[in-house]
């Protein structure tokens, strides 16, 4: 039994860095800019993320009172702080969280659709129809998680 899984962690570790060499050897990453539908998708959430700190600035700014200039500095520092935990509420409190979830999801699609096209020879269908259709359980655990938080 430990023998069984000492060689099996053994043959795990050899194959993550023979994994790590394909991956460098035949540039798994390139081409992940060609999903037009995965550029659309960053532009929303880039646009949505934009809009975010920007509330963030208008409502600062509109109930900043600056009567000195040792005023200034403490607001700036207001907004500085006020800044920062809106990035951090975004990223592990917000919908962000699931963003970068589903994002990793398109980068394991991409991997494992490049992999097999070097693998076997043959191109793959690399729209969002094919993507769906491949994470539909992922996407479900993802708008469960959702849901349920």
């Amino acid at each position: 039994m430990i023998g069984n899984f000492i060689s099996d962690f053994w043959f795990g570790l050899r194959s993550c860095s023979e994994a790590l060499l394909f991956i460098r050897r035949h540039r798994l990453w390139t081409g992940i800019w060609n999903y037009g539908w995965l550029s659309r998708f960053l532009l929303v959430v880039g646009l949505l993320i934009g809009l975010k700190f920007f509330g963030v600035f208008w409502g600062w700014a509109s109930h900043v009172k600056v009567d000195q200039p040792q005023m200034l500095g403490a607001s700036v520092v207001d907004l500085y702080k006020q800044m920062i935990q809106a990035g951090y509420s975004l990223f592990f409190m917000g919908w962000l969280k699931y963003v970068i979830l589903i994002l990793t999801e398109v980068i394991v699609f991409h991997f494992v659709r490049r992999s097999s096209e070097i693998l076997t020879g043959q191109g793959e269908d690399a729209s969002f129809k094919t993507f769906l259709g491949a994470q539909k359980r992922m996407i479900k655990v993802v708008l469960r998680a959702w849901v349920l938080e």
